[in-house]
């Protein structure tokens, strides 16, 4: 069995509005949400999904495809997930 990692997972939206919608989404889902002004400025607006799981390839795809319909339902995009290397 894997261990656990805190993985992060990054939804770009065009306006904060569109954040806090698919924000209050994903919290009723499970996952801690926080939103932020994109890095390097412009009008971007960060949605950085946290979740403590075993990162299994079918599991992450089924995440992939579910934040890759969110975001587009709202004009923005999912940008992949990251994690620290967990010994």
């Amino acid at each position: 069995m894997g261990k656990l990692h805190d993985i992060e997972f990054f939804l770009y939206f065009p306006s904060e509005a569109a954040a806090g919608r698919v924000t209050a989404k994903l919290r009723a889902d499970g996952f801690g949400v926080t939103v932020s002004p994109a890095a390097g400025g412009g009008a971007y607006w960060l949605a950085l999904a946290t979740r403590s799981m075993v990162p299994e390839a079918k599991e992450l795809v089924r995440l992939r495809n579910m934040f890759t319909l969110l975001s587009s339902a709202e004009q923005g995009n999912y940008d992949g997930w990251g994690t620290p290397v967990v010994k």
